[in-house]
């Protein structure tokens, strides 16, 4: 971790939180790729339409702040860069 930049999630967040994250993403892609190759594959915008309450979930079990280390908005890069007092918009 002493490897990674200060606003990387390995930096903020425990392992094991970002272990379990992992493994819901993973879950929801594979969840997704099962309802695709079957013939119920017409619900998939369904199922894409539920990770939006999922990930509202799952502020039940991860912070705000750690939601916003692991599933960021802006790139690392940008990131970074805004630490430094550079502009993330330019």
């Amino acid at each position: 971790p002493k490897l990674y930049p200060e606003t990387h999630a390995v930096r903020l967040d425990p392992i094991r939180n970002i272990q379990l994250f992992t493994q819901i993403q993973v879950a929801g892609l594979v969840a997704l790729w099962i309802l695709k190759a079957s013939p119920l594959g017409i619900l998939f915008p369904v199922l894409i339409a539920l990770l939006v309450p999922l990930r509202l979930a799952l502020r039940r079990w991860y912070r705000e702040e750690e939601l916003a280390a692991l599933d960021p908005d802006e790139e690392m890069e940008e990131m970074e860069g805004a630490l430094a007092g550079g502009d993330i918009h330019g």
